[in-house]
């Protein structure tokens, strides 16, 4: 993100419609970044390593849908 990063830019989609999940897809998850995320609102950090069934699974969860 040329202009933020995804911690403030999550934070501020929480705090404008705190009833919209967010999901964070990330190159660098950590316990850290983890522990940021959940502070400012967002629900799940996913690792880009893991691959998108990971998120999609992350995703659907969240909308009450979770995948078998």
């Amino acid at each position: 993100m040329p202009i933020t990063n995804g911690i403030k830019a999550g934070g501020k989609i929480c705090s404008l419609t705190p009833r919209t999940p967010v999901v964070m897809y990330t190159l660098h998850r950590t316990a850290e970044l983890e522990l940021a995320a959940k502070l400012v609102g967002i629900r799940q950090v996913v690792a880009k390593e893991d691959g998108p069934k990971p998120l999609l699974n992350a995703i659907e969860a969240e909308l009450g849908n979770p995948v078998i």
